[in-house]
This record gives C-alpha cells, sequence and structure tokens, in this order.
C-alpha cells in the first residue's frame, strides 16, 4: 500500500464510531470504492436527520421511516456504527408507532451522531466538503 493510501486510513481510522476494517470486507477490500462512497456519504446523507424532522413535523411517519431505513442500509455497508444504531432504532421506533415525541428525541440523537459523523468524515478525506 502506498504512503498516501497508508496516511488515508489512518486518518478514516481516527474517525469515532467508523469501522474501516468492516467497511472494506464489505466492500471486497476496494478501498478507492470506499473512500468513493464515504465521500458521496458526506454528500447526500449530511442533511437526512433534518429531512426526518420535517417529516415528523408534517406527521409523515413512513417517509421519516424510508429516510431511516436508506440512511441505516448505507450506515451499515460503511461501517458507520453509531449513525447506524440510531437510524435502526429510529425505523423500528416508527414501525411500531411509538409517540412522535419518542422519535423526535430519537432523532435528535441521530442528528447530533450524524453531524459529528460528517464532520469528520469530511476532515479525513480529501477534496470533502460537508453541505
Amino acid at each position: 500500500m502506498s504512503d498516501l493510501a497508508d496516511s488515508l486510513l489512518a486518518r478514516l481510522q481516527a474517525v469515532p464510531g467508523l469501522a474501516v476494517q468492516q467497511g472494506l470486507e464489505n466492500l471486497a477490500h476496494k478501498l478507492p470504492t470506499y473512500i468513493r462512497l464515504l465521500g458521496r456519504f458526506v454528500q447526500d446523507h449530511a442533511g437526512d436527520a433534518l429531512t426526518i424532522r420535517q417529516h415528523l413535523d408534517d406527521n409523515d411517519r413512513d417517509q421519516a421511516q424510508h429516510v431511516a431505513h436508506t440512511l441505516k442500509g448505507a450506515t451499515v455497508i460503511l461501517g458507520i456504527r453509531p449513525v447506524h444504531d440510531l437510524a435502526l432504532e429510529l425505523e423500528s421506533a416508527l414501525r411500531q408507532g411509538q409517540a412522535l415525541s419518542e422519535c423526535h428525541a430519537i432523532n435528535l440523537r441521530l442528528a447530533l451522531s450524524l453531524a459529528e459523523t460528517i464532520q469528520a468524515l469530511s476532515a479525513a478525506l480529501p477534496g470533502t466538503v460537508a453541505g
């Protein structure tokens, strides 16, 4: 592995809650693919908690659950454990019909975890800017 790849892996391994080895195993150890998908995650999912909150405010549980489900899927593939666990918890709460106040509380924890992850990934990945 090149010094550049080693440096990038070291930065990624410093991201709290990011299971780099799991993510690489899920992608047949293809580091360029993993890096590209992490960058897309930053671009595509940074606003998911806000989107979920808007759906919850509109009492649109189905759409909130859909966004949580999509986020859960992306994070399990990439090895982003804390966000995955909270997206799973929120999806389950919505599916089980828990009170909107409880769903909002879970989403708030999800928003904080997601923001921390996006910030850390943005710092670790070359050329990535969180929107």
